[in-house]
């Protein structure tokens, strides 16, 4: 099952709305505009980015898309993940799974859609044995 994130519209419209003002503003200043590249183009790649989260066979893989391109990816086997730990996300009913590998990073699961995220990890867990623990 492949699951899916985005930042919402209101996010987009938010971070465009700053990319520009930091457009105006490099152009604006006297002393020195090219210090607002850096941030100038880390706006504009929030502007684009998605997250993917796929459940395969035994195996999780997280994927971080700017458009088209894959930025960064992560295949975690069962075998690699020492626990699982459910949290609370605000005052919803939206929860966060964070899974602990074994090496490398953590992954930080939460607000994909659709939103049986939760349920499919939690049998993802039960079927190979991962400990869960809810915080």
């Amino acid at each position: 099952m492949t699951y899916s994130y985005k930042i919402s519209k209101t996010q987009r419209v938010y971070f465009f709305l700053l990319f520009i003002w930091m457009v105006w503003g490099m152009f604006t200043m006297t002393d020195n505009p090219t210090v607002l590249i850096p941030f100038l183009i880390v706006n504009f790649a929030i502007i684009f980015i998605h997250f993917k989260f796929q459940i395969v066979e035994g195996s999780l893989i997280f994927q971080v898309h700017l458009f088209t391109l894959t930025i960064y990816k992560k295949k975690v086997d069962h075998q690699q993940i020492d626990r699982m730990t459910v949290k609370r996300v605000g005052w919803g009913k939206k929860r966060s799974v964070t899974v602990k590998s074994k090496k490398g990073f953590n992954l930080r699961i939460s607000n994909f859609y659709p939103e049986k995220t939760h349920n499919d990890l939690m049998d993802f867990a039960s079927e190979y044995g991962i400990p869960v623990s809810k915080v």
